[in-house]
């Protein structure tokens, strides 16, 4: 009876160290955050440019193996998008000497993709995201930042053995932003590096 159940328990570790996946991974990113304003004679589309945006946090394959080329994932990450906001030409802020000043806007993004593996090492995905705003910084007077957004998010991820190399790409539905009757939504270009593991 003993020898059978150290057969048992033999065999499943094999099982699992055949069959397990690197399922969840580590994500960091670097990209540029724009807007796009509404309505059209937003006086301030002139003054807005794209800024810095980072952001990290974890991924999981939902029912990622090596026999599926469809498979779900999600996760969660925090995400810091930023914005410069330029004055005229020959103005200043008052009390500095820049002609511009940074806003920052911080988000929990949890995303959903349907990832397509053209091949072990390529991988294009397409979801939606939700974004709940956690912070700001520097907004302009009278701006408001809606708590939550949504939006669609796609790219291509470069697999190299535990590492992946990501282009990312996301599209705000709703509005992020607003300031009377004017409004923003983002569109974000990530470049990131991931890592993968298992548990």
């Amino acid at each position: 009876m003993k020898k059978a159940i150290i057969l048992f328990y033999l065999l499943n570790w094999v099982s699992i160290s055949l069959y397990s996946q690197e399922r969840f991974s580590v994500n960091l990113y670097a990209g540029k955050s724009d807007v796009r304003l509404q309505p059209e004679d937003n006086v301030l589309i002139n003054y807005y440019t794209p800024y810095n945006s980072f952001k990290a946090g974890l991924i999981y394959d939902l029912n990622n193996r090596d026999s599926v080329r469809f498979y779900v994932s999600g996760g969660i990450l925090f995400n810091a998008n930023g914005l410069r906001f330029n004055m005229p030409d020959g103005q200043v802020w008052p009390g500095t000497d820049k002609s511009y000043r940074t806003e920052r806007y911080y988000y929990i993004d949890v995303p959903v993709y349907l990832n397509y593996k053209f091949e072990e090492w390529l991988i294009f995905k397409a979801g939606i995201k939700g974004s709940l705003n956690v912070g700001t910084q520097n907004l302009l007077s009278g701006m408001e930042a809606n708590t939550f957004t949504f939006g669609l998010s796609g790219g291509a991820t470069l697999k190299i053995n535990r590492f992946a190399l990501i282009g990312e790409y996301s599209y705000d539905l709703t509005d992020a932003l607003k300031l009377s009757s004017w409004s923003w939504k983002y569109s974000v270009f990530h470049i990131g590096i991931g890592y993968y593991f298992s548990l």
